[in-house]
């Protein structure tokens, strides 16, 4: 978190309890107490998740409540706190603007959702909120996988067309598309180039209407 925290024009809100609350908010301003309310309920972890899988699955109900303190965000990103691995000039300017439109941005591993970082669209929080909540409950009272990649799947099995997926060779990578390639490590901008095409799903009532009309093909 060290280096993360040293970029001047990255705001940040950091979310910490446990063991380590009382020194990480000693030494960063905008630390908060990991909230009780408003999240999903501890009880699940009396169904069998662990206290990881609670967290993960709490990203969404905590960046709906940093974004009703800036209402006049457009978006929100969640960030891991140990995502950057080495020094960054602290004056450089990220920007993902690219990322910032009506999509919720999410980078993908083989097929497989990698949420170290999201940029979502605060219009979209409450239904994916909605989402989380009626899903994790039904994986706890089903006895299914409680793991955020599976969470995620599910969400993206239903509303494709809210998402814009990034192919990545690994973990941890689309953060730092929002950097100039010159301040990355060589092996960063090498993982980068093997990035492939970012993946949009169009508009269901568009796919439906394309269901219903096959003889626009022949066309």
């Amino acid at each position: 978190f060290e280096y993360l925290k040293a970029l001047e024009n990255l705001p940040l809100y950091l979310y910490t309890g446990g063991s380590q609350e009382r020194a990480l908010r000693a030494s960063f301003p905008n630390a908060r107490s990991y909230p009780d309310n408003a999240l999903l309920p501890r009880t699940l972890l009396s169904s069998g998740m662990t206290e990881e899988q609670w967290m993960k699955r709490n990203k969404a109900f905590l960046m709906e409540r940093t974004a009703r303190q800036h209402p006049d965000f457009t978006h929100i990103a969640w960030v891991d706190m140990d995502i950057l691995n080495y020094p960054i000039c602290p004056q450089i300017l990220p920007d993902f603007s690219e990322m910032m439109d009506d999509r919720i941005h999410l980078a993908t591993i083989d097929g497989l959702p990698d949420a170290s970082f999201l940029m979502t669209p605060i219009h979209c929080l409450s239904m994916l909120c909605r989402e989380v909540a009626s899903i994790t409950q039904l994986d706890a009272e089903m006895g299914r996988d409680l793991s955020e990649e599976t969470l995620l799947q599910r969400i993206f099995s239903q509303h494709p067309d809210l998402f814009a997926l990034h192919p990545m060779p690994r973990r941890r990578l689309l953060f730092y598309e929002g950097f100039d390639p010159q301040v990355l490590d060589e092996k960063k901008k090498a993982l980068l180039k093997e990035r492939k095409p970012v993946y949009r799903a169009e508009p269901m009532i568009q796919r439906r209407m394309e269901r219903t009309r096959p003889y626009d093909a022949e066309l």
